[in-house]
């Protein structure tokens, strides 16, 4: 039965994930499920984070904890929460 895993990791370690996951065209999807370009966003914690599956298809996350203030309303793309908060 599939499962899911959630691996904390740094920003920048999220970064860098996401660019070894394109090298090796690994689908990456966001929070909701969606197919994703770039990191999703989970208001009230705030993180950031992007999921792909592995070949067993369970379901592996890389999250990072962001520095704003959370924002319980909020789960969208990463650019849409940079814009949010530079309000």
């Amino acid at each position: 039965m599939p499962c899911h895993l959630a691996f904390a990791v740094s920003f920048e370690q999220l970064q860098r994930a996401i660019v070894k996951l394109n090298e090796r065209g690994i689908d990456r999807s966001g929070f909701g499920g969606k197919l994703a370009t770039e990191r999703s966003v989970i208001g009230w914690m705030p993180s950031a984070q992007i999921y792909f599956r592995d070949p067993g298809r369970h379901s592996l996350e890389f999250i990072s904890i962001l520095p704003e203030t959370p924002n319980a309303g909020f789960v969208g793309s990463y650019s849409d929460w940079i814009k949010l908060n530079q309000r």
